[in-house]
């Protein structure tokens, strides 16, 4: 223990003339040092370890007021250098909340001494007036006295205040989480919303996972907050995590059961030219669509289709005394004319490996502007679909 480096005997009524006074700071200490966060023998030794720095930091040789100069100098540098912590924001794990309370009561505790020293030199000595500030020369005085102890006051309530908005923050976290988590309460994978949007659409999987994740750190927060004050984590906090963790297992073995049941869909034709037609489209580079298997017709036949498209150039805008407003300009009409089909293939994603139902429709336009294809084949709209298994490709 830290008490083993003390010489025995330390504190004396020899060592200072007015004990007194030294009993008046030991009780401000011991009240000072309650709240920091350590077992009860460590934080009584903390205490005589502080009570016998100060001790020391007042040698009897020097006056008194030389003393109390000395001692606020060295008071008003320590404070400056103090950082209190704002609030902590989750998700953060173990070992950031007890760094960050162990900054908090290193903080407070540092103040709280200060505050001590500053009482003490208050109980003693009678600072007089003086003129001009101590950054331009001058000695500390009564008005610098009361200015330390507001600046130490100060910081002790940065710090209770950065506790109390991490308590408000995680408390208030936790609440709404539990209203956000109904949606994954109720994720139905007989739903067929749930099955696109959250099962088999494109980035379901990872927006899922990553959603329940986020919320299984920010529970994982509030638990190692509680451990950081040498509480055991509450049982509605140990539950709460363990709901998130059963609800991702059951979205994986839901999605593995879908992803089985995915299959594509029974062809509305064999037309050889237009599966032809449709090999050539995924083939082409400037597409990317990358490897894909079996290839099915969704549309019957081709069909046509026509859209006109206008776009208008404003040159010149006029606006008379009566507020008439006169648009000078040009207007360009293109008339789009095509044929179009659809089909539905399976096509492994690059990346995950995995594949995917693409539903994509074949278009050859006969007129258009001066950048449409015009009389070959291309990809209009491309959507990627539901996962499937390579077993039912």
């Amino acid at each position: 223990m830290l008490s083993c480096c003390l010489p025995e005997r330390t504190i004396s009524t020899n060592f200072h003339p007015n004990f007194k006074l030294w009993r008046h700071q030991s009780t401000i200490i011991f009240a000072g040092t309650r709240t920091i966060p350590e077992l009860p023998a460590v934080r009584l030794t903390i205490r005589f370890v502080l009570l016998y720095l100060i001790l020391l930091s007042l040698p009897v040789s020097a006056s008194d007021v030389e003393i109390a100069q000395a001692t606020l100098a060295e008071t008003e540098a320590s404070l400056h250098r103090l950082e209190p912590p704002t609030w902590l924001p989750a998700p953060f794990n173990d070992t950031e909340a007890r760094a960050w309370v162990r900054h908090a009561a290193d903080t407070k505790r540092s103040a709280q001494t200060a505050i001590s020293r500053l009482d003490a030199i208050s109980a003693r000595v009678d600072l007089p007036l003086t003129r001009g500030t101590v950054q331009q020369g001058a000695d500390y005085d009564k008005q610098d006295l009361g200015r330390l102890r507001q600046l130490a006051n100060r910081i002790v309530r940065r710090v209770d205040e950065a506790v109390e908005q991490t308590n408000t923050n995680l408390g208030g976290m936790m609440q709404v989480q539990g209203s956000e988590l109904e949606y994954f309460r109720n994720l139905d994978p007989e739903n067929p919303s749930h099955r696109t949007n959250a099962y088999l659409g494109d980035g379901a999987q990872p927006r899922i996972y990553g959603q329940l994740d986020l919320h299984a750190a920010r529970a994982e927060s509030w638990a190692a907050w509680q451990r950081a004050f040498g509480r055991e984590p509450t049982d509605n906090t140990r539950a709460r995590i363990a709901e998130i963790s059963n609800l991702r297992q059951r979205y994986a073995e839901q999605r593995a059961a879908l992803i089985g049941q995915s299959r594509l869909p029974e062809p509305a034709s064999s037309d050889a030219q237009r599966l032809d037609i449709a090999r050539q489209i995924l083939a082409r580079p400037e597409y990317e669509f990358g490897e894909h298997g079996s290839i099915v017709l969704t549309s019957p036949d081709v069909t046509t289709h026509e859209r006109e498209v206008s776009r208008a150039e404003i040159r010149e805008l006029d606006i008379s005394l009566s507020g008439e407003m006169t648009l000078t300009g040009t207007q360009t009409t293109w008339q789009y004319r095509w044929e179009e089909f659809r089909f539905a293939t399976p096509i492994q994603d690059r990346a995950s490996g995995e594949w995917h139902i693409w539903w994509i429709t074949a278009r050859k336009y006969s007129s258009g502007w001066d950048k449409t294809p015009i009389g070959k084949w291309v990809s209009g709209a491309a959507v990627k679909g539901d996962l499937i298994a390579e077993r039912n490709i």
